[in-house]
């Protein structure tokens, strides 16, 4: 086996990592959106329930219910997707280590500082054709 294959593995298991980071960092704002829109609903349904003039607006009362039900699927499903895609990037990262082993420290190093600002870092040459900027030699 060539050189090329374990930095091409090593470079789609880095895009995966990056993909799961910054999906990771986008639930804690997400989440925060959605319970703030439940705190609203609850407020909408108490105000329903409460109304000034004695009167109980059952539809509006209902209506807030429903969206009081729907966002907290929403925010579960939040949690269960932020508890999936953080063990799915341990299991990335440990992939990663793993692939790195095989990789010359030498030339680990060099596709590492390469990788910080230059992506996709590695590319094949089909022919003489290069697959990432498809210049012909």
């Amino acid at each position: 086996m060539s050189l090329i294959e374990p930095l091409l593995a090593l470079q789609e298991i880095d895009t995966k990592i990056r993909e799961l980071e910054r999906a990771i960092a986008s639930f804690p704002h997400r989440k925060a959106a959605r319970e703030q829109d439940l705190s609203d609903a609850l407020r909408r349904q108490l105000e329903a329930e409460t109304s000034a003039d004695g009167v109980l607006d059952v539809q509006a009362r209902d209506r807030a219910a429903e969206s009081v039900v729907g966002i907290r699927e929403e925010i579960a499903g939040l949690d269960a997707r932020f508890q999936s895609a953080t063990s799915e990037l341990e299991a990335a990262r440990a992939k990663r280590s793993e692939l790195a082993a095989a990789v010359p420290a030498d030339h680990l190093r060099f596709y590492e500082r390469l990788a910080i600002s230059h992506h996709p870092t590695i590319v094949k040459l089909d022919g003489n054709v290069c697959s990432g900027c498809h210049l012909t030699q």
